[in-house]
């Protein structure tokens, strides 16, 4: 979280302190996100970490009030980020593997999104605007999760304090571009057979019984 932080506020000019809010359970920390020239309040943002039984699974980005600025009255929004993380043991802290932490990184890209929106209607506020925009705040801050001098800010043995060596950080980054020449073809396809199925009139369509034959004279053409 700490690092997440620190790159929103280093590229972006904002402040994120700590304010006591009544959350919805216990372990729900909320912080106050100003803008660090001016000072204004831009949103309240709402963390909640943890796996409990009455939590659904995965991570998500949700508001309780989306941006809105009609005839004057700014509305700043309300944003949470949800994960599911282990509990540790009283006095214990948090571990997080490093999918985790991409995770985390993640999902603050879209709750800063939602933060920062500066819009009229609060009907396209945040990630309710553009569809083809709507992940791009998050794969973008989800890369900096893994920069070496990101991992230096939070990236610490938890007994020792000594920061992740970059040996490791090398061992990271060469297992995360494994196999990106298969991946990358798999992309090609998918956007090839998109365009194709799309470019087909109604009555083209209707004419294929074999979705899967069809795919694959698409793909054999290339």
């Amino acid at each position: 979280r700490d690092g997440a932080f620190d790159v929103a506020s280093k590229l972006l000019g904002i402040t994120i302190e700590p304010v006591e809010v009544d959350g919805w359970n216990p372990v729900v920390t909320a912080y106050d996100v100003k803008d660090a020239e001016t000072g204004d309040h831009l949103g309240l943002f709402m963390v909640d970490m943890y796996a409990r039984d009455s939590k659904r699974g995965g991570a998500w980005m949700s508001s309780f009030r989306d941006t809105s600025n009609v005839n004057g009255n700014n509305i700043r929004p309300i944003i949470t980020n949800n994960l599911n993380l282990i509990t540790p043991a009283e006095g214990e802290p948090t571990l997080m593997r490093f999918d985790e932490v991409e995770t985390l990184f993640h999902e603050f890209g879209h709750g800063l999104h939602g933060l920062l929106t500066q819009i009229r209607y609060s009907t396209f506020s945040g990630v309710d605007g553009p569809r083809d925009y709507t992940e791009f705040p998050a794969q973008i801050l989800e890369h900096w999760a893994g920069a070496p001098e990101v991992l230096s800010t939070y990236a610490n043995h938890y007994e020792t304090g000594e920061p992740i060596p970059l040996e490791l950080i090398d061992k990271m980054n060469a297992a995360a571009t494994f196999n990106q020449g298969f991946k990358t073809t798999e992309f090609i396809a998918a956007s090839l057979l998109d365009l194709r199925w799309h470019m087909l009139t109604s009555e083209e369509a209707a004419e294929i019984t074999d979705a899967g034959a069809f795919e694959q004279q698409v793909l054999e053409e290339y």
